[in-house]
């Protein structure tokens, strides 16, 4: 039989584990923003604070993290034109989800960023006007979730069973239809790039993430295989080839 003191131990441990999932979350974001200036350090700062912290994190998290700590502070590639190469208009491993897919997104992207933006209305989240990313950039996507994580332990230390249970659900449909779907292809096309260090093991502890998430959750996300090579297909209206031509003869 669960004491009182067991049950006050148990919520202040599951609300050290959401805030510990935001901060992750907010710092791997974080970590996709353009090298330049003072992000280098700011990066690192942020991260060795979240490591040096005694919350639970999901299993190989913490060593990903590690990892691309260490590949951040020993990194001596150009990380901004790097940066621009695998991510820029050109790069072979964008950073926004509607640019990924297969037969499984067929919908196209107005409708992706459609249901993106009720996902964000629906718990007050708004693109800052200071920055470029679209609806559907990772990082946006990470920040996201790492807001979900935060409701979730504001609902966790207050009781709230019905804001968690909406938080939660959330997530999970966030998780399913958004989130876990692309970035395991994203990962692979860092490899297949010949990313610099940094951004694969950036890139593997958001996947660690991702899934930890999914695996906490219980989902299961249809996955995509490939970056979308045809940026046609999934439009809203298919013309036919023959639109417009003349009526054949009666």
């Amino acid at each position: 039989m669960m004491t009182a003191a067991s049950s006050l131990q148990e919520i202040r441990r599951d609300v050290a584990g959401a805030l510990v999932r935001a901060g992750v979350l907010r710092t791997l974001a974080r970590g996709l923003d353009d090298p330049s200036g003072a992000w280098r350090a700011e990066v690192a700062d942020g991260w060795r604070v979240l490591l040096r912290g005694t919350g639970e994190w999901p299993e190989d998290l913490r060593a990903s993290l590690v990892r691309a700590l260490a590949s951040l502070e020993a990194a001596t590639d150009d990380l901004p034109s790097e940066h621009v190469r695998l991510f820029g208009p050109a790069g072979r491993a964008t950073l926004t989800e509607t640019s990924w897919g297969d037969a499984g997104r067929l919908l196209g992207k107005a409708a992706a960023l459609a249901d993106l933006g009720g996902f964000y209305r629906a718990f007050g989240v708004e693109p800052s006007a200071a920055s470029p990313r679209p609806e559907d950039h990772l990082a946006f996507e990470l920040e996201f979730l790492s807001v979900l994580a935060l409701k979730e332990a504001w609902a966790r230390s207050g009781g709230e069973t019905e804001a968690l249970a909406i938080t939660r659900d959330a997530a999970a449909k966030f998780l399913t239809d958004h989130l876990g779907t692309w970035v395991d292809a994203w990962c692979a096309a860092l490899v297949e790039q010949g990313a610099p260090g940094f951004y694969v093991a950036l890139g593997e502890a958001i996947r660690c993430t991702v899934r930890a998430e999914c695996d906490r959750l219980a989902v299961v996300p249809h996955p995509v295989t490939a970056r979308r090579l045809d940026d046609a297909l999934g439009d809203e209206a298919f013309a036919c080839p023959r639109a417009g031509a003349a009526d054949p003869p009666g």
